[in-house]
């Protein structure tokens, strides 16, 4: 069985390399379909082969639902794509892609941009100091390490269950989820938008303003030592960096390594790895393990329980209750990765087990699920993509692009209700930032007519 599963894979892998290539127009860019691809096969496809030739699934169901899965995946969105009628359709934007390529490195500039970052990060400044209740945890016990010497890991560990997931436990809720949300989306927009400025503008300004907001955004992002947040976050201004700059595959690689060496460095005063239980090289394999594998292999336990019995399907009771984990408060009970955690026999009593949305896709509606859902999302990667490639580049829109890029590539891991959650959050941040813009832009134009008219007094 194991034979025709590979040679499944592999007629995927020639199908999404053939779409790629024809897509990409001789140059990188990080597209949603990519993103969502890379993130597939990165996690899914490596987690399906590592249970599959370690022999830890007692069959290969799991590995042909991956297959199946990504298949309709690269079908819904080659329709959408390559059909005669939709491109007709979308001629206009198709028609534009070439001029997105060649005109990069050039901006459509009005207006201030440094007073609405400033008045956006305050805002961002107080909702994240009310989160943390003050400095946030990492910050302060860098502060102890570098002043007493000390580490005290049980602390971050204390601190980052009391600020993710202690009103799960019966805990104060203080709008943890959604509070967390905001930071993670608003400071890599708005320190994306300070590079896109200095990248336009090449002045000390925005080369201090970018920095700034950079080292702001760090300390806040990773305050409570997790580390998806900060990868998300990098993540992001690659993408966003793919939008005005080529891109190449060295860059590509630099960019792994350079994310794999921050989350080590992050990870140390987290308590997540100890270089005195362990080397450099164990360490590194951890970490690169949970970038990649670690839900994806989640993922595939979760296909086999409901193979095996262990779990019934859940007849889209799943979607509901992460749409209503979503909304701001405590309702939504346990979610089901607390479930799952204690199905896998983790040690926490307060672990939870992420994984990819096709475990969730696939618990809720079964193989006809996978099939109808992956092709939709397909589908709509496709229509995407004229729009993807066509928008007047502005710091603002290709700020928002590189957004939606990344929240729609997310929906491996998040799924459509972390797409739609992420979505209005990340609109309430843009509009924020546009209404201060627009008043700031109003302001300037008054002031410089009130001077005018009193200098022709």
């Amino acid at each position: 069985m194991i034979l025709p599963l590979t040679i499944f894979f592999l007629i995927n892998l020639i199908f999404f390399s053939f779409i790629i290539r024809k897509d990409s127009s001789g140059s990188f860019v990080l597209s949603p379909f990519l993103f969502f691809c890379i993130l597939e096969i990165s996690g899914v496809w490596i987690s399906a082969f590592i249970v599959e030739y370690n022999g830890s699934m007692p069959d290969s169901n799991s590995m042909f639902i991956v297959s199946l899965g990504f298949l309709f995946l690269l079908i819904g969105y080659s329709i959408a794509r390559f059909s005669i009628i939709l491109d007709n359709t979308f001629s206009f934007f198709y028609a534009r892609k070439n001029l997105f390529f060649s005109d990069r490195h050039l901006f459509h500039m009005k207006g201030n941009y440094w007073v609405p970052l400033l008045l956006l990060s305050l805002i961002m400044s107080f909702i994240s100091i009310y989160h943390y209740q003050g400095i946030p945890p990492v910050t302060k016990l860098i502060i102890s390490m570098l002043t007493k010497g000390s580490i005290d890991t049980d602390f971050i560990q204390t601190s980052r269950m009391l600020l993710t997931k202690s009103h799960i436990f019966g805990g104060q809720y203080r709008g943890q989820g959604l509070i967390t949300s905001f930071m993670i989306n608003a400071w890599p927009f708005i320190f994306g938008i300070s590079l896109l400025m200095y990248f336009a503008k090449k002045t000390r300004l925005w080369l201090y303003t970018s920095i700034i907001y950079g080292f702001i955004s760090i300390i806040f992002i990773t305050g409570d030592g997790s580390r998806a947040q900060l990868v998300t976050s990098m993540i992001y201004i690659f993408i966003l960096l793919s939008l005005i700059k080529n891109i190449s595959y060295k860059s590509l690689f630099s960019f792994f390594g350079t994310t794999v060496i921050v989350i080590l460095l992050i990870s140390i005063p987290a308590g997540r790895i100890s270089f005195q239980e362990k080397g450099i090289s164990e360490n590194l394999v951890q970490v690169i393990k949970r970038l990649t594998a670690d839900d994806g292999i989640n993922t595939m336990h979760v296909l086999q329980f409901v193979n095996d019995g262990t779990l019934d399907f859940y007849n889209g009771r799943l979607h509901m209750q992460k749409a209503i984990l979503a909304l701001p408060g405590s309702s939504g009970g346990v979610p089901f990765s607390r479930k799952l955690s204690e199905l896998l026999r983790k040690s926490s009593k307060t672990s939870f087990t992420s994984t990819t949305y096709l475990a969730t896709v696939y618990l809720d509606f079964g193989i006809y699920g996978v099939i109808i859902i992956y092709f939709m999302m397909g589908f709509l990667f496709g229509i995407i993509h004229y729009f993807f490639f066509s928008f007047k580049k502005t710091p603002v829109s290709v700020g928002m692009w590189a957004m939606v890029c990344l929240q729609l590539g997310l929906m491996s891991s998040w799924g459509i209700v972390g797409l739609l959650s992420s979505f209005i959050v990340n609109f309430t941040v843009l509009f924020l930032f546009i209404f201060f813009k627009v008043m700031t832009d109003s302001f300037i134009k008054m002031y410089n007519r009130i001077a005018e008219n009193s200098y022709d007094y």
